[in-house]
Protein backbone atom coordinates (compact mmCIF):
# COMPACT_ATOMS: atom_id res chain seq x y z
CA UNK A 1 0.00 0.00 0.00
CA UNK A 2 1.52 3.55 -0.60
CA UNK A 3 1.75 5.90 2.25
CA UNK A 4 -1.48 7.42 3.21
CA UNK A 5 -1.72 10.36 5.25
CA UNK A 6 -4.74 11.93 6.99
CA UNK A 7 -4.19 14.77 8.85
CA UNK A 8 -6.89 17.22 11.32
CA UNK A 9 -5.30 20.43 12.02
CA UNK A 10 -6.59 20.50 15.66
CA UNK A 11 -3.66 18.24 16.16
CA UNK A 12 -1.33 20.73 16.95
CA UNK A 13 -2.84 21.18 20.43
CA UNK A 14 -2.07 17.56 21.31
CA UNK A 15 1.70 17.43 19.82
CA UNK A 16 2.91 15.54 23.01
CA UNK A 17 0.27 13.01 23.63
CA UNK A 18 1.44 8.88 22.70
CA UNK A 19 0.89 7.38 19.06
CA UNK A 20 -0.86 4.08 18.32
CA UNK A 21 1.96 2.13 16.71
CA UNK A 22 -0.11 -1.22 14.60
CA UNK A 23 2.47 -3.63 13.60
CA UNK A 24 0.06 -5.63 10.73
CA UNK A 25 1.11 -8.33 8.21
CA UNK A 26 1.44 -6.40 5.09
CA UNK A 27 2.74 -2.88 6.90
CA UNK A 28 2.80 -0.55 9.47
CA UNK A 29 -0.05 1.94 10.66
CA UNK A 30 0.28 4.79 12.75
CA UNK A 31 -2.16 6.53 14.93
CA UNK A 32 -3.40 10.14 17.30
CA UNK A 33 -6.44 10.42 18.49
CA UNK A 34 -8.40 12.14 21.49
CA UNK A 35 -10.65 10.93 23.95
CA UNK A 36 -13.40 12.77 25.75
CA UNK A 37 -16.00 10.62 27.57
CA UNK A 38 -17.74 7.95 25.13
CA UNK A 39 -16.37 9.77 22.21
CA UNK A 40 -13.16 8.21 20.14
CA UNK A 41 -11.76 10.78 18.00
CA UNK A 42 -9.07 9.96 14.83
CA UNK A 43 -6.90 13.18 14.27
CA UNK A 44 -3.97 11.70 12.16
CA UNK A 45 -3.27 8.26 10.75
CA UNK A 46 -0.54 6.71 8.36
CA UNK A 47 0.34 3.86 6.89
CA UNK A 48 2.85 2.35 4.65
CA UNK A 49 2.92 -1.04 3.25
CA UNK A 50 5.79 -3.50 4.89
CA UNK A 51 4.83 -7.41 3.79
CA UNK A 52 6.47 -10.25 5.66
CA UNK A 53 8.78 -12.52 4.19
CA UNK A 54 7.84 -15.93 2.78
CA UNK A 55 7.82 -17.31 5.83
CA UNK A 56 5.24 -15.56 7.34
CA UNK A 57 8.09 -13.49 9.84
CA UNK A 58 8.55 -9.70 10.29
CA UNK A 59 10.50 -8.50 7.54
CA UNK A 60 12.89 -6.10 9.67
CA UNK A 61 14.15 -4.29 6.57
CA UNK A 62 10.54 -3.59 5.39
CA UNK A 63 9.59 -2.79 8.66
CA UNK A 64 12.26 0.02 9.29
CA UNK A 65 11.74 1.20 5.81
CA UNK A 66 8.02 1.80 6.93
CA UNK A 67 8.66 3.56 10.06
CA UNK A 68 11.36 5.85 7.71
CA UNK A 69 8.13 6.98 5.93
CA UNK A 70 5.66 7.80 8.75
CA UNK A 71 8.50 9.58 10.25
CA UNK A 72 8.86 11.69 7.22
CA UNK A 73 5.32 12.28 7.28
CA UNK A 74 5.52 14.14 10.16
CA UNK A 75 3.54 11.64 12.30
CA UNK A 76 5.59 11.91 15.99
CA UNK A 77 7.08 8.54 16.86
CA UNK A 78 8.94 8.94 20.03
CA UNK A 79 6.63 7.77 22.25
CA UNK A 80 4.75 4.90 21.22
CA UNK A 81 1.65 1.96 22.33
CA UNK A 82 2.51 -0.70 19.56
CA UNK A 83 0.27 -3.45 18.35
CA UNK A 84 1.08 -6.53 17.76
CA UNK A 85 -0.97 -8.55 15.14
CA UNK A 86 -3.72 -10.63 17.08
CA UNK A 87 -2.68 -13.95 15.65
CA UNK A 88 1.03 -13.61 17.06
CA UNK A 89 0.29 -13.61 20.68
CA UNK A 90 -0.71 -16.80 22.34
CA UNK A 91 -3.59 -15.84 25.42
CA UNK A 92 -5.16 -18.11 27.68
CA UNK A 93 -6.47 -18.53 31.21
CA UNK A 94 -5.26 -21.25 32.72
CA UNK A 95 -6.57 -22.55 36.18
CA UNK A 96 -4.23 -24.39 38.53
CA UNK A 97 -4.99 -26.06 42.20
CA UNK A 98 -4.82 -24.09 45.41
CA UNK A 99 -2.16 -27.03 46.31
CA UNK A 100 0.07 -25.02 43.52
CA UNK A 101 0.30 -21.65 45.20
CA UNK A 102 3.95 -22.35 46.82
CA UNK A 103 5.35 -22.82 43.11
CA UNK A 104 3.22 -21.40 40.50
CA UNK A 105 5.92 -20.58 37.99
CA UNK A 106 6.96 -24.19 37.65
CA UNK A 107 3.09 -25.61 37.17
CA UNK A 108 2.68 -22.53 34.80
CA UNK A 109 5.72 -23.47 33.06
CA UNK A 110 4.18 -27.16 32.23
CA UNK A 111 1.31 -25.83 31.41
CA UNK A 112 2.27 -23.56 28.77
CA UNK A 113 4.78 -26.22 27.17
CA UNK A 114 1.56 -28.16 26.68
CA UNK A 115 -0.48 -25.93 25.15
CA UNK A 116 1.27 -23.25 22.84
CA UNK A 117 2.54 -25.03 19.88
CA UNK A 118 5.65 -23.73 20.00
CA UNK A 119 9.17 -24.71 21.94
CA UNK A 120 8.80 -23.06 25.44
CA UNK A 121 12.33 -21.56 25.15
CA UNK A 122 11.13 -19.16 21.74
CA UNK A 123 8.40 -17.98 23.56
CA UNK A 124 8.62 -14.34 25.90
CA UNK A 125 5.97 -14.88 27.97
CA UNK A 126 4.07 -12.78 30.28
CA UNK A 127 1.54 -14.47 33.42
CA UNK A 128 -0.70 -13.00 35.96
CA UNK A 129 -2.60 -14.36 39.36
CA UNK A 130 -6.04 -12.67 38.61
CA UNK A 131 -8.09 -14.65 41.28
CA UNK A 132 -7.45 -17.10 43.79
CA UNK A 133 -10.37 -18.91 44.87
CA UNK A 134 -11.17 -21.60 47.72
CA UNK A 135 -10.63 -24.25 44.98
CA UNK A 136 -8.87 -22.77 42.31
CA UNK A 137 -6.44 -20.52 41.21
CA UNK A 138 -6.92 -18.22 37.60
CA UNK A 139 -3.70 -17.57 35.83
CA UNK A 140 -3.84 -15.14 32.71
CA UNK A 141 -0.91 -15.99 30.56
CA UNK A 142 0.36 -14.04 27.15
CA UNK A 143 3.23 -15.10 25.04
CA UNK A 144 5.37 -14.39 21.91
CA UNK A 145 7.75 -15.93 19.56
CA UNK A 146 10.60 -13.99 21.07
CA UNK A 147 12.10 -13.76 17.11
CA UNK A 148 8.63 -11.67 16.37
CA UNK A 149 9.19 -9.49 19.03
CA UNK A 150 12.94 -9.19 18.94
CA UNK A 151 12.46 -8.31 14.72
CA UNK A 152 9.98 -5.71 15.79
CA UNK A 153 11.98 -4.07 18.83
CA UNK A 154 15.14 -3.87 16.10
CA UNK A 155 13.27 -1.65 13.46
CA UNK A 156 11.85 0.36 16.43
CA UNK A 157 15.64 0.63 17.58
CA UNK A 158 17.28 1.08 14.53
CA UNK A 159 14.95 3.97 13.41
CA UNK A 160 14.33 6.27 16.46
CA UNK A 161 10.90 5.06 17.30
CA UNK A 162 10.40 5.09 21.07
CA UNK A 163 8.29 2.19 22.46
CA UNK A 164 6.83 2.77 25.49
CA UNK A 165 4.56 -0.86 25.36
CA UNK A 166 3.91 -3.56 23.18
CA UNK A 167 0.32 -4.80 23.35
CA UNK A 168 -2.01 -6.27 21.81
CA UNK A 169 -5.44 -4.72 20.22
CA UNK A 170 -8.01 -6.21 22.56
CA UNK A 171 -5.91 -5.03 25.37
CA UNK A 172 -5.45 -1.75 23.88
CA UNK A 173 -9.44 -1.26 23.55
CA UNK A 174 -9.90 -2.84 26.92
CA UNK A 175 -7.49 -0.41 28.41
CA UNK A 176 -9.98 2.45 27.92
CA UNK A 177 -13.61 0.73 28.46
CA UNK A 178 -15.43 0.94 31.72
CA UNK A 179 -14.69 -1.37 34.42
CA UNK A 180 -18.09 -2.19 34.51
CA UNK A 181 -17.82 -6.00 33.75
CA UNK A 182 -15.41 -8.75 35.76
CA UNK A 183 -15.26 -10.61 32.26
CA UNK A 184 -16.94 -9.59 29.11
CA UNK A 185 -16.46 -10.67 25.05
CA UNK A 186 -15.22 -8.07 22.95
CA UNK A 187 -15.99 -7.56 19.23
CA UNK A 188 -13.41 -5.60 17.49
CA UNK A 189 -12.17 -5.02 13.61
CA UNK A 190 -9.28 -4.18 12.35
CA UNK A 191 -8.16 -3.95 7.95
CA UNK A 192 -6.75 -7.33 8.33
CA UNK A 193 -9.05 -9.47 11.06
CA UNK A 194 -11.97 -9.48 12.78
CA UNK A 195 -11.43 -10.90 16.19
CA UNK A 196 -13.65 -12.17 19.19
CA UNK A 197 -11.76 -11.53 22.76
CA UNK A 198 -12.61 -12.95 26.28
CA UNK A 199 -11.63 -10.20 28.48
CA UNK A 200 -11.15 -11.57 32.43
CA UNK A 201 -10.30 -8.47 35.09
CA UNK A 202 -8.78 -6.96 32.21
CA UNK A 203 -6.58 -9.53 30.78
CA UNK A 204 -7.66 -10.51 26.81
CA UNK A 205 -7.10 -14.63 27.65
CA UNK A 206 -8.99 -16.01 24.64
CA UNK A 207 -9.67 -14.78 21.14
CA UNK A 208 -10.96 -16.16 17.70
CA UNK A 209 -9.26 -13.82 15.02
CA UNK A 210 -11.07 -14.32 11.85
CA UNK A 211 -10.45 -13.15 8.83
CA UNK A 212 -12.15 -9.29 7.30
CA UNK A 213 -15.54 -10.16 5.45
CA UNK A 214 -16.30 -13.04 7.99
CA UNK A 215 -20.33 -13.82 8.02
CA UNK A 216 -22.35 -12.33 10.54
CA UNK A 217 -23.77 -15.91 11.53
CA UNK A 218 -19.61 -16.85 11.64
CA UNK A 219 -19.51 -14.17 14.18
CA UNK A 220 -22.65 -15.04 15.87
CA UNK A 221 -21.50 -18.94 16.11
CA UNK A 222 -17.99 -17.56 17.48
CA UNK A 223 -19.51 -15.65 20.66
CA UNK A 224 -21.91 -17.85 21.58
CA UNK A 225 -19.27 -20.87 21.51
CA UNK A 226 -16.64 -18.51 23.84
CA UNK A 227 -19.53 -17.35 26.30
CA UNK A 228 -20.54 -21.26 26.75
CA UNK A 229 -17.11 -22.47 26.97
CA UNK A 230 -16.07 -20.30 29.42
CA UNK A 231 -19.24 -19.88 31.35
CA UNK A 232 -18.71 -23.59 32.03
CA UNK A 233 -15.44 -22.73 33.66
CA UNK A 234 -17.06 -20.46 35.84
CA UNK A 235 -17.31 -17.27 34.37
CA UNK A 236 -20.13 -14.93 35.09
CA UNK A 237 -20.56 -13.57 31.38
CA UNK A 238 -23.63 -11.45 30.33
CA UNK A 239 -22.05 -8.18 28.12
CA UNK A 240 -20.96 -8.32 24.28
CA UNK A 241 -18.96 -4.93 23.62
CA UNK A 242 -19.50 -4.33 20.26
CA UNK A 243 -16.45 -1.10 19.49
CA UNK A 244 -16.12 1.29 16.87
CA UNK A 245 -19.03 1.72 14.42
CA UNK A 246 -17.95 -0.61 11.61
CA UNK A 247 -20.52 -3.00 12.48
CA UNK A 248 -24.04 -2.52 10.82
CA UNK A 249 -25.23 -5.37 11.73
CA UNK A 250 -25.01 -6.94 15.60
CA UNK A 251 -23.96 -10.34 15.67
CA UNK A 252 -26.72 -12.55 17.32
CA UNK A 253 -26.30 -13.39 21.16
CA UNK A 254 -29.22 -14.36 22.58
CA UNK A 255 -27.59 -15.08 25.73
CA UNK A 256 -25.41 -11.84 25.98
CA UNK A 257 -26.62 -8.32 26.20
CA UNK A 258 -25.10 -6.07 23.55
CA UNK A 259 -23.30 -2.81 24.14
CA UNK A 260 -21.94 -0.60 21.53
CA UNK A 261 -18.47 1.24 22.49
CA UNK A 262 -17.49 4.12 20.76
CA UNK A 263 -20.34 4.12 18.09
CA UNK A 264 -19.58 7.16 16.74
CA UNK A 265 -16.20 6.15 15.40
CA UNK A 266 -16.26 5.05 11.59
CA UNK A 267 -12.49 4.00 10.86
CA UNK A 268 -13.21 0.88 11.69
CA UNK A 269 -9.62 -0.64 11.35
CA UNK A 270 -8.18 2.12 12.84
CA UNK A 271 -9.81 1.40 16.47
CA UNK A 272 -7.22 -0.33 18.28
CA UNK A 273 -4.84 2.01 17.06
CA UNK A 274 -6.18 4.93 18.00
CA UNK A 275 -7.30 3.50 21.42
CA UNK A 276 -3.39 3.01 21.83
CA UNK A 277 -2.94 6.37 21.27
CA UNK A 278 -4.68 7.13 24.53
CA UNK A 279 -4.43 4.39 26.75
CA UNK A 280 -2.14 4.61 29.56
CA UNK A 281 0.58 2.11 29.28
CA UNK A 282 -0.56 1.49 33.22
CA UNK A 283 -3.75 0.26 32.27
CA UNK A 284 -2.61 -2.64 29.70
CA UNK A 285 -2.80 -5.76 30.87
CA UNK A 286 -0.39 -7.32 28.34
CA UNK A 287 3.09 -5.36 27.74
CA UNK A 288 6.28 -7.18 26.65
CA UNK A 289 8.22 -3.91 27.31
CA UNK A 290 7.76 -4.05 31.09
Amino acid sequence: MPLRVVWDPMLSLFTRQTTGLSFMHGGVGAALATQRGTTLVLRKHVESAAPEDVTGMPDREKVVAALRSIKKSRMPLTRCVALLPSNRVYTQLATLSPLAKKNIAAHMHGIIASTIPEPFQSLHTLEQTLREYPDRIEVAVAAVRRDVLDAYKAACSETGVGISALTTPAAAIAGILPKKHPSFLLLHASAEEVTVSLVHHGWPVDEDVMPTGTSLDALSRSVESMATEYRGKGLVLDTLYVAGGSFEAMPQASSLGIERVFPDFQEGSWLAAACASVVRPSDLAINFVS
